[in-house]
C-alpha cells in the first residue's frame, strides 16, 4: 500500500503545481546605440543635448531650404505667365461651352443695351473674339515666357491656333 500511496502522491504534486512559464529568450548583451555613442564621442561633449542642437539645425536648414525654393518658384513665375494661364483657362471654357455662351451673349446683347461685350451679337463675332484672345495669349506667353517654358510657345502655340481655326471654321466660312 505504501508503494501505491507514494505512486499516487507524485501525481498529485504535479497537478497542484504551475506549469513553468516559458523562458524569456535573454537580451543581447551589448549597448544601445545612445549608450554606444556617449561611449565613443563623450569625450569630444556628446550628450543627448547635442542631438536636439542637430534636429533644430536639421529643421532650421529644412525650412530655410523650403523658403527659399518658394521664392526661387515665385521669381521664374511672371505676371505675364500668370496672366497666360488665365486668358488660357477663360479661352478653354469658352470653346468648351461655345454653343451655349454664343446662344447666351446673343440673348443678353438683345436684352440689355449696354453690355461689357456688347460686340459680340453672332456667333461668328463670338468665334472671331475667342481667337482674337487666344493669339494675343500665345503671344503674350511668348514675349513674357521664360527660357524653360520658351519652347512650348512654338509647340501649342501653333496646335492652339490650328485647334480654335478648326472649331470655328464653319463660322469663318459662312462669312464668305
Amino acid at each position: 500500500m505504501a508503494e501505491s500511496e507514494s505512486g499516487s502522491t507524485p501525481e498529485k504534486e504535479e497537478s497542484t503545481q504551475p506549469e513553468p512559464k516559458k523562458e524569456k529568450k535573454p537580451k543581447k548583451e551589448g549597448k544601445s546605440f545612445d549608450q554606444e555613442l556617449r561611449d565613443r564621442f563623450g569625450k569630444w561633449g556628446y550628450t543627448t543635448i547635442f542631438d536636439i542642437i542637430v534636429f533644430i539645425a536639421g529643421i532650421y536648414g529644412l525650412v530655410w531650404f523650403l523658403i527659399d525654393f518658394i521664392a526661387d518658384l515665385i521669381g521664374i513665375i511672371t505676371i505675364g505667365v500668370v496672366l497666360y494661364w488665365i486668358i488660357t483657362i477663360i479661352v478653354l471654357i469658352m470653346i468648351i461651352f461655345f454653343p451655349f455662351m454664343s446662344k447666351l451673349f446673343v440673348k443678353m446683347n438683345n436684352k440689355w443695351s449696354k453690355m461689357p461685350l456688347s460686340f459680340i451679337d453672332t456667333q461668328q463675332k463670338m468665334a472671331e473674339f475667342i481667337l482674337f484672345i487666344d493669339w494675343w495669349s500665345v503671344l503674350i506667353f511668348w514675349w513674357v515666357g521664360t527660357v524653360f517654358l520658351l519652347h512650348a510657345f512654338w509647340y501649342w502655340g501653333i496646335v492652339w491656333i490650328l485647334l480654335t481655326i478648326a472649331l470655328f471654321r464653319e463660322v469663318f466660312q459662312r462669312k464668305s
